[in-house]
């Protein structure tokens, strides 16, 4: 991936920024993806949230403004989701993933709805989408 993008934008003035935001979400989403704890789940959320703005902002033309402001709406939809989640499973008093399932904590759909509902935001699925 890096590879490619930097091919691509090495004629352009800002293509060390451009690849540094790029490694920043590639490190962000895999702290969002192999960290248990919900914490840090929540800085990976945030990271890749801010990144990916600043990736769609780094070319800053007039008509990329809708997408900008879309963005950044079904991102805080998102975190929305997910603050509502961490807040339901701290309610437990769990705040590893792994350790979820062992607990007496039962609240399965709400949870289900919850990631569901996250995930679609950040990936701008089909109602998210522009």
């Amino acid at each position: 991936m890096f590879l490619y993008s930097s091919s691509y934008i090495v004629a352009e003035v800002f293509n060390s920024r451009f690849c540094l935001l790029v490694f920043s979400f590639v490190l962000r989403m895999c702290l969002l993806i192999f960290s248990p704890n919900i914490i840090r789940i929540l800085l990976g959320w945030d990271g890749l949230g801010v990144t990916s703005y600043l990736l769609v902002c780094f070319y800053s033309r007039e008509k990329r403004f809708n997408a900008r402001i879309l963005t950044a709406l079904t991102n805080r939809l998102g975190d929305v989701a997910i603050l509502i989640l961490i807040r339901v499973i701290a309610s437990s008093g769990v705040f590893n993933f792994g350790l979820i399932r062992r607990s007496n904590f039962n609240v399965g759909g709400v949870v289900g709805v919850l990631v569901l509902l996250a995930a679609i935001t950040k990936r701008a699925q089909v109602p998210f989408s522009a």
